[in-house]
């Protein structure tokens, strides 16, 4: 067996294993059990060892159409590509709450920033948002609001936050998603 197989075996089995959930004695909570927890105690690093997606290189992250193109501009102006940012650190590239309950967080600024258990998971909950949003299946945003509208219900900064994604994707805060995307 190539060391290849096994170390795709094993991520797939990471993968499975994080979501086993285990109650706390006495206290009737429940908390997530993940096998990765323990190696990022250990060695804490800026992304995830098992992951090809390095939060430094940009050439690494997922990418093929214009909604990644968004995720991507999201994640810079979010800070994702910035060494030991906190969503460098969380593997959440869109810095989201969302999945906070189901992950596990850090509370920073008043959020409940979630912390994805790899880099893949963190993109693939940016890239599913921002579909959800195209698609009309998001109940906090629409297609049709311009960035500038994103931005304020997005991100605390949000002037700085419409500026640099709407820089990275080449278009006007005053323009939509939907605009983008067609």
């Amino acid at each position: 067996m190539s060391l290849a197989v096994i170390l795709a075996s094993f991520g797939v089995i990471a993968l499975v294993t994080w979501v086993v959930v285990r109650a706390r004695r006495g206290e009737g909570e429940t908390e997530l059990f993940s096998p990765l927890a323990a190696l990022e105690a250990a060695e804490p690093t800026s992304w995830d060892m098992f992951s090809t997606i390095n939060p430094q290189d940009e050439s690494t992250w997922p990418s093929g159409d214009k909604i990644w193109n968004v995720c991507h501009a999201i994640a810079k102006a979010e800070g994702y590509n910035v060494p030991n940012s906190v969503p460098a650190r969380l593997n959440n590239p869109g810095d989201l709450s969302d999945g906070a309950g189901t992950f596990g967080y850090e509370e920073h600024s008043g959020s409940h920033v979630t912390h994805f258990p790899n880099a893949e998971t963190g993109w693939n909950w940016l890239y599913d948002k921002i579909d959800r949003i195209v698609n009309g299946q998001s109940s906090v945003y629409g297609a049709d609001w311009t960035w500038t509208q994103i931005a304020q219900k997005w991100a605390g900064n949000w002037t700085a936050w419409a500026a640099n994604v709407t820089r990275n994707l080449g278009v006007s805060p005053d323009s939509t998603l939907a605009s983008y995307l067609a």
